[in-house]
């Protein structure tokens, strides 16, 4: 009906969509699906809907899967439910129900309801008898008046599976499906004992078939089987002693068996016959799928431009047919034969060219051995023949030996210099950053690091392959300098070229193999004073507390700072601005650790920025702050503004605003560090 007017089936619920029973009241539960059923099956029709319902109603049969079916529907509009207070008494049907909010037609449910059903719930018979109007018990009893009374025990009215109240079906849907495993269960067992039953039966009908076959026997003699076998051999001995005695019977019997013989010729020329038929017709078909493949090829060769090659040997290969021509019976056997001849006569002429071949790779590896660097294209074989010829007449073409001494100068006085000075300079790099760790080192040994101790930065190689591989290459591209050979130089040549060609062209691999500082790893001891032994060894902040790392990690930082600005502590640098900007960096940590950093920063003479909130964290910094920078912003105009004071007048605003000196603000401020 919805589909076919386009109705949302939401548009016209059934009464028991909107209702159900509420928990707390199940034991009422069957008594009242009783009273409700025929209204909880009805449909609901609303009023702007009523005129098309029932046109289509009237005008449509109503069926499903073939079969009629009956409807009632309730034409619902706008009314007033009955006062509330009917609504909530406690014996009353209706305290007993819960609805579903939210639905436009609730108000009407409510009110059809508390008009038509307003039974009183009784919890004992007496009180069923006394009352005057309509009632009910928990046992489906129940009156509409004085006179009529009604009772249903049927097990459909007790059975929750029938039950129709309620929006959530999940408790019937169980229900249901305990039901179908438990008549699953019954119709395995049912099954069960039919099988065993028509076992049964089959025995019994067996036993009363033969009880029927023994009651047919009315005399003995009929089954005594002894008395038969008795007259059929005196039958038999009989019938011999007639054909002994009968000449006719003898001339019978002679033709009878040469007639068998010529049938059993005559079968066997005839099966011989049909096995030769059969034998030619495969033999048939084997020849024309042979010769539909041969044409196949030929058409194939001769779309590929070959056949016109092949057909110059034709009438070779026709003078060898004249004896014996081809047929499909020898056609492969003697293609067999032609190949097996033709590798002979391929392993004669291999055999013969051996001394040959011996004699070219000799010179060959000669000549390879005199210029190894012709190894990576050539090869002391005969299959390399064509290489060779082409080498030796480019090097005619070229005129390459009257060039040999201009090619040894040019590689040792230009390229292998280059090279050299290339390799000094990277020399020279490694050398400055241990120059300037030293440096570092000779400052961090004036700033305690614990009490008694001050830590030492060092550097070692990285452990990296590609860096290893790049500063072989250029120990192998200097090596064998002095030696003066013609290998040598072209060995030295060629390595030369082939690193000078990656350098080219692979630039991040250039980056990262000629920038010396990534040549080295850094690890830091901790060292004592007073003996110089050394107390800690650092490659990474495993297995410390949180300030020790942040500890460490100050030291690393500011000595990485003070590298990049190229810092010389202990010697003046008011000339240079060597700015810092960090964000909240003491907000984590411990104040000995933000000491500690504050004072590796003004040991290194680097001017900080701190970016935090003016609370107790940053009391900190007050011993190294020259000038703070407290923004602020207008809650009015959402816009910011910077207020600069120096460290002298902002501790006269706090002590006259703050008794305790602790600034209450929360907003954020800029502290600058700089000599106070």
């Amino acid at each position: 009906m919805c589909e076919a007017l386009r109705l949302p089936p939401s548009e016209l619920p059934f009464a028991s969509e909107l209702i159900a029973v509420r928990s707390e009241e199940r034991s009422w539960e069957s008594s009242i699906e009783m009273v409700l059923r025929g209204f909880a099956l009805s449909l609901l029709v609303p009023e702007r809907h009523y005129h098309v319902i029932s046109r289509y109603v009237d005008a449509n049969k109503l069926t499903s899967s073939g079969k009629g079916q009956r409807l009632v529907y309730l034409r619902v509009g706008q009314r007033q439910a009955r006062s509330a207070g009917n609504l909530r008494r406690d014996r009353s049907l209706l305290g007993k129900l819960a609805f579903r909010d939210g639905h436009p037609l609730l108000p009407w449910i409510k009110a059809e309801i508390a008009d038509r059903y307003d039974y009183e719930c009784c919890d004992t018979v007496e009180d069923f008898q006394t009352c005057e109007g309509r009632a009910l018990t928990r046992q489906r009893h129940l009156k509409t008046g004085v006179v009529r009374h009604e009772k249903d025990d049927r097990e459909r009215s007790s059975d929750p599976r029938y039950f129709v109240l309620g929006w959530d079906n999940r408790e019937k849907r169980r229900l249901l499906a305990e039901s179908v495993t438990r008549l699953r269960n019954e119709v395995a067992e049912f099954d069960r004992a039919v099988e065993t039953l028509d076992s049964s039966l089959a025995a019994l009908r067996g036993r009363q078939a033969s009880a029927r076959r023994a009651l047919e026997v009315t005399d003995f003699e009929s089954i005594n089987a002894a008395r038969h076998e008795l007259a059929i051999k005196a039958l038999r001995k009989e019938r011999q002693a007639i054909e002994e005695g009968s000449d006719a019977i003898r001339i019978l019997k002679r033709r009878l068996a040469e007639e068998e013989s010529r049938y059993a010729a005559i079968t066997k020329k005839r099966d011989d016959a049909v096995t030769r038929d059969r034998e030619l017709a495969k033999s048939i078909e084997s020849g024309e799928r042979a010769v539909a493949n041969a044409k196949a090829i030929l058409k194939s060769r001769k779309s590929q431009g070959v056949l016109a090659k092949h057909e110059e040997l034709f009438p070779s290969l026709e003078s060898e047919l004249v004896d014996e021509p081809l047929t499909v019976a020898n056609l492969f056997d003697r293609e067999r034969a032609s190949v097996d001849e033709r590798r002979g006569l391929v392993d004669r002429l291999s055999k013969e060219t051996v001394p040959l071949a011996t004699s070219l790779q000799k010179v060959m590896g000669r000549f390879l051995i005199e210029f190894p660097s012709e190894k990576a294209d050539l090869q002391p074989d005969a299959a390399y023949l064509d290489g060779f010829l082409d080498l030796r007449a480019h090097l005619v073409r070229e005129d390459l030996p009257r060039h040999e001494q201009r090619f040894k100068e040019r590689l040792n006085e230009k390229v292998t210099h280059e090279i050299g000075l290339f390799n000094g300079a990277l020399q020279t790099e490694c050398g400055e950053i241990k120059k300037k760790i030293e440096v570092l080192n000779s400052s961090l040994r004036q700033l305690e690091y614990r009490p008694g101790t001050y830590m030492r930065l060092e550097p070692r190689p990285v452990h990296d392959r590609e860096i290893h591989d790049f500063q072989q290459a250029m120990k192998e591209c200097l090596a064998g300098t002095f030696e003066g050979t013609l290998e040598a130089d072209e060995a030295r040549y060629l390595r030369i070229e082939k690193l000078i060609v990656r350098l080219r062209e692979e630039p991040r691999w250039r980056d990262k193999v000629a920038d010396v500082r990534r040549w080295f790893d850094f690890i830091a001891r901790e060292i004592d004073a007073e003996n110089g032994q050394e107390r800690a060894y650092y490659e990474d902040s495993t297995g410390q507390s949180g300030g020790e790392k942040a500890k460490l990690a100050f030291t690393i930082l500011v000595a990485a700072i003070a590298y990049q600005y190229d810092l010389v502590p202990g010697q003046s640098a008011r000339d240079r601005f060597h700015f810092v900007v960090v964000d909240e960096m003491f907000s984590k940590v411990d104040d000995q650790y933000a000491e500690y950093a504050l004072e590796l920063f003004r040991k290194f003479g680097l001017q900080l920025l701190i970016v935090a909130p003016l609370d107790a964290k940053a009391r900190v910094t007050e011993p190294y702050v020259g000038c703070y920078l407290h923004i602020v912003k207008d809650e009015k105009t959402s816009h910011s503004e910077i207020l600069s004071m120096t460290a002298h007048e902002f501790k006269q605003v706090v002590e006259g605003t703050n008794g305790h000196g602790a600034p209450q603000s929360r907003t954020r401020t800029a502290s600058l560090l700089t000599p106070k």
